[in-house]
Order: structure tokens, then sequence, then C-alpha cells
């Protein structure tokens, strides 16, 4: 089985653990989840080949960006990716991030996280840039974003990151605990950006009016 096969696995094998042991998460499951791997993954050759990702841009150090780093070391890949986000680690972090540990904690994410995730990888060169997208040194104006991976976790965010009008975006989000959005794009455009399916909304001012 590969690698990442028994990561994914072992999502839903927590979840149904947390479900096991309490009963006020609403949590509505069968006791048997069945995961179909051709709709997961649909590149068999992923799986065996080496993937080469070119020079690409990770936006967040965070829980989701540290997540996705780990999934990813499950992979032959090749290639850079510069690791973006301008935050240092805090113990908030800690629940989330599976790079971090006490010793992180004040210090930049993205030096922490690419220092810490590159020896699970040797053909893939993770640089950290403790910059906000906007403002590090490769923006020079222009189309200048060639790849995207979106490891943001705001609506507000993923809106701003369309406005560097990156070529190609991958994102995956949460909505809660009831389901996961999953968005690809490649220019010229077929469907919808960032902007489109994270449009702005009364909810969402409400929740960032409620945190702060």
């Amino acid at each position: 089985c590969h690698p990442f096969l028994y990561f994914l696995m072992a999502c839903y094998t927590g979840g149904m653990v947390l479900r096991k042991i309490t009963n006020s998460l609403p949590l509505k499951t069968d006791d048997e989840i069945t995961i179909d791997i051709a709709t997961v993954i649909k590149n068999k050759k992923a799986l065996t080949e080496e993937i080469n990702v070119g020079k690409a841009y990770l936006a967040g150090a965070g829980g989701i960006g540290n997540a996705f780093l780990y999934a990813l070391s499950t992979f032959k890949v090749q290639g850079e990716f510069k690791v973006v986000d301008p935050y240092f680690v805090s113990g908030g972090n800690l629940n989330r991030c599976l790079f971090f540990d006490e010793q992180d904690i004040e210090k930049s994410k993205v030096d922490r996280l690419t220092q810490r995730a590159q020896p699970y990888f040797n053909k893939l060169r993770l640089t950290p840039l403790a910059y906000e997208m906007a403002k590090i040194p490769d923006n020079v104006g222009g189309a200048w974003l060639e790849k995207l991976v979106v490891g943001v976790d705001s609506r507000r965010a993923r809106r701003n990151l369309q406005g560097e009008i990156p070529r190609e975006v991958f994102d995956a989000s949460t909505t809660g605990i009831s389901e996961v959005v999953v968005h690809h794009h490649k220019r010229p455009l077929e469907g919808a950006c960032l902007g489109c399916v994270y449009v702005k909304e009364e909810q969402e001012e409400a929740h960032e009016k409620h945190v702060a």
C-alpha cells in the first residue's frame, strides 16, 4: 500500500476514534468507511513515477502547510517549493502543525517548517520566504506567479492571493467538519477562480469580528 494511503486512512481512523470516545461530536458516520482511491488519486502514475513541480509557491506555513508537505513527502517529488509566510510559531499552532514543537515557539514559521521538512525530500528544495506574498522579492510585477499551492486559512486571504494573478492554483479548505472544498484552476480559465469560490459574504465578516 502506498504511504500516502496510510496517511489518508489515519485521518478517517482518528475521526472514528473521536466518535467512539465522545458522544458530543455531531459526527454522522457508519461503522465502516470505504474510500474509493480512484476518486482521490485520478492519475495512478503519481503513486509510482517521479513528479516534477518545477518552481512553485506554498502560501502559508501553518497547519495546512505542515500537513501538505508531510503528505507530499510520501511521493517522489523534484523541483522547488518556496514557502511563504510572514508570521511566527505560537503555542496555539502546536496542536495542528506536524513539524513544530515547543522549541519553535516565537521563531519564523517558514524557517522552522523548511528546516524540519527538508530531510523528508531528496530532490525537492524547500526555500523559506518570511514575507507576505505580495511583498516577496520575486514579485517584480506582471504575471510572475506561475504555480501556487494555497495553505492559508481564511476566505479573505484566498481572495487576496488570487489578486496576485497566479497562472495555476491548487487549493483545499474545510468549512467546518461537514465538508472539504478542493479547487484547481489554470489559465486560461474554464471555470471559477479563488475570488469566485470564496466570494465575500456577511457570515465571513461576522466570523472575523467574533475572532477579533
